[in-house]
């Protein structure tokens, strides 16, 4: 998720539109209260929460180059 001051948030979720509207309204993370969301920029479906996990902390410790390919090939459309 794109963040106000251009920074990049990581997160895990069942219902990505619900979860990003909690977010919005400021009843989501800390992080994004401090830097309300813009835009989603990428999404994964995953097996489970487990394997959703992984993936979420292999994406944090990627450079911010490496997360941009990353978002690139995983691009949300809203569909």
């Amino acid at each position: 998720m794109l963040c106000r001051a251009d920074t990049l948030y990581t997160g895990i979720s069942c219902d990505l539109p619900a979860r990003y509207a909690k977010h919005c309204e400021g009843r989501g993370a800390r992080y994004t209260r401090m830097y309300p969301p813009r835009q989603i920029l990428a999404w994964c479906p995953c097996a489970d929460r487990g394997q959703a996990s992984r993936l979420e902390a292999q994406i944090k410790r990627m450079k911010r180059d490496e997360k941009w390919l990353w978002i690139e090939q995983h691009r949300y459309t809203g569909d």
